[in-house]
């Protein structure tokens, strides 16, 4: 048509620019700003709203009165709506894209720390219940912003490295050392409250690859090994750059087997579970 509206999210902000014939393209103008505390008056957010006197002198088949143009809200579905009926009136059809987009590719380090617990089992039987931990995990977050919904949704892919030890509560003597890489791979939802702050939501599936898994049974040290898959889900907060997130995860079980006697084996396991304290802090 012969109006083109463009819509990007620039750090949890909506703007939008329009485009008339083959014209250069031209931001929509719509801004918030401090007014100072007088005398009279307490301080308070002004809004310029330029953008209603450049749709009725640029996009206005209509003729729409400057009165109607000021019920028009700066939302994506309303301005929609008004370029579709211009170029209606126009004789043609509406044309919107959010390619002026930026960085809906995002990689960010994510450093933190896991508070565990884990239980050792020996021929399925309880055999020892370990103390509670702290310990230290380290990753990189790949996220793709999907292309609908305002990019409130995004895919995000994760590989971290963590560690845990400690000792059991009934007997201290009885240790266990679990060091592995987590690949998550989940969908995260944003609710943005601003052009800098945003919450967040996420969910992910983790397959964990042990390094690292040492139980003591009897005296002696067992190496577990399996791999082992879990879920895991979190909520946080994003100020420009920087996140900070809870994340907890369901329990996971590492598998392996005792010798005992010459010929004689017996399976132990340990389960594992934590929740995690996350800090992002993002690259580009």
């Amino acid at each position: 048509g012969k109006a083109h509206l463009f819509y990007c999210k620039r750090k949890g902000r909506d703007e939008f620019f329009y485009r008339v014939d083959n014209n250069p393209a031209i931001q929509l103008v719509h801004t918030l700003y401090l007014i100072p505390k007088t005398d009279t008056q307490a301080q308070r957010i002004g809004t310029n709203n330029t953008y209603w006197n450049q749709l009725m002198n640029d996009v206005n088949c209509l003729n729409y009165s400057a009165e109607r143009l000021k019920s028009l809200h700066y939302d994506i579905g309303v301005l929609v709506k008004y370029f579709n009926k211009q170029n209606e009136c126009w004789g043609g059809d509406v044309k919107s894209t959010d390619v002026l987009e930026k960085r809906n590719f995002q990689i960010t380090l994510k450093p933190g720390i896991d508070v565990a617990q884990a239980e050792g089992k020996a021929a399925g039987a309880i055999y020892e219940d370990y103390n509670a931990n702290t310990g230290f995990r380290v990753g990189a977050e790949f996220q793709f912003s999907l292309p609908f919904y305002h990019k409130k949704l995004a895919v995000w892919f994760e590989p971290a490295w963590q560690s845990y030890s400690s000792s059991g509560k009934a007997n201290q003597d009885r240790t266990v050392s679990y060091q592995s890489f987590e690949l998550s791979l989940g969908l995260r939802h944003y609710f943005f409250l601003g052009r800098d702050v945003s919450l967040f939501i996420d969910a992910a599936g983790v397959y964990d690859l042990p390094t690292e898994c040492l139980m003591d049974y009897e005296g002696s040290s067992y190496r577990l090994g399996t791999n082992s898959f879990t879920v895991a889900a979190g909520a946080g907060v994003r100020y420009k750059r920087i996140s900070i997130a809870g994340r907890y995860y369901t329990s996971r079980t590492v598998d392996g087997r005792a010798k005992i006697g010459d010929s004689t084996f017996i399976p132990l396991s340990n389960d594992y579970q934590k929740i995690s304290l996350i800090v992002g802090y993002r690259l580009f």
